[in-house]
């Protein structure tokens, strides 16, 4: 599958952060520099990351998390740019075990599924963190913040946003909580089946792949080749609104499509 034309495009029209993810996972060219400066500049003194990473507002823990991850893609993870990311989450952590958005972030008219004390969007950040922090060998955290979960789940589902129940069931499976999740699969492959947003079947695929699941073969299968046939019809990808492109999402697709022989 042809795909000069999506990175032609984005090194055109992209970031520099964007342009160097680009030549890192595609060409192979590494300058650990680079992108240290670009997040160092960003990088607020409590060692989170600011709203959609304009310098100087407040800072956003989901957006903190966002950028752990391509630090983890970039392989920056001994930086102490992302040990303070690392520290931040931790301390951020509540005494439930759950994450809450940042009450400063209202000012900025946060989109809803990133309200600040809301139960919907504390159970979808809590497992995706957890999740995070978990792989990085935070175990203690990750437990924590599953009992959070567990005590928010009911008939077989978890409280909130579809997503919130992929992202918990993988989260769970890692800790080798099966009885949490046991009748979880159809649910999860239900929700799978009736995704076409790029953007989520990016996130349920790099979900998925960090899971334990017995089924999770199946499902990102399905997910995958969603994903290569959305990018064969689009040079790039809309935002989930619809009113502008998202470099980022188109990205993260081409990353996976990469990682898994479909391009």
């Amino acid at each position: 599958m042809g795909i000069e034309k999506t990175l032609d495009c984005i090194k055109k029209n992209g970031t520099d952060l964007e342009r160097y993810r680009i030549e890192y996972l595609f060409y192979n060219k590494k300058d650990d520099k680079i992108p240290l400066k670009i997040f160092s500049k960003m990088q607020n003194e409590n060692g989170g990351f600011p709203y959609d990473l304009e310098k100087w507002k407040d800072t956003r823990i989901c957006e903190t998390c966002s950028v752990l991850s391509i630090l983890s893609e970039l392989n920056l993870l001994d930086y102490d740019i992302a040990k303070k990311s690392i520290k931040y989450l931790l301390k951020k952590q509540k005494g439930d075990g759950r994450w809450s958005e940042n009450l400063e972030i209202l000012k900025y008219d946060p989109p809803l599924w990133n309200m600040p004390e809301d139960l919907k969007c504390d159970m979808w950040l809590t497992a995706e963190i957890a999740l995070k922090l978990l792989k990085l060998g935070y175990r203690d955290s990750a437990e924590k913040a599953a009992n959070f979960l567990a005590r928010n789940k009911k008939d077989d589902k978890f409280f909130g946003f579809l997503l919130t129940n992929v992202i918990a069931t993988s989260l769970f499976s890692c800790l080798e909580k099966k009885d949490e999740i046991k009748n979880m699969d159809e649910i999860i492959r239900d929700i799978i089946e009736k995704e076409e947003e790029p953007a989520f079947l990016n996130w349920y695929l790099e979900t998925l792949k960090d899971s334990k699941l017995e089924y999770k073969d199946s499902l990102m299968k399905i997910c995958l080749e969603k994903i290569r046939k959305k990018i064969t019809k689009n040079i790039i990808f809309e935002s989930v609104d619809g009113k502008r492109y998202n470099i980022p999402n188109t990205i993260d697709s081409l990353k996976l499509l990469k990682k898994y022989g479909k391009i």
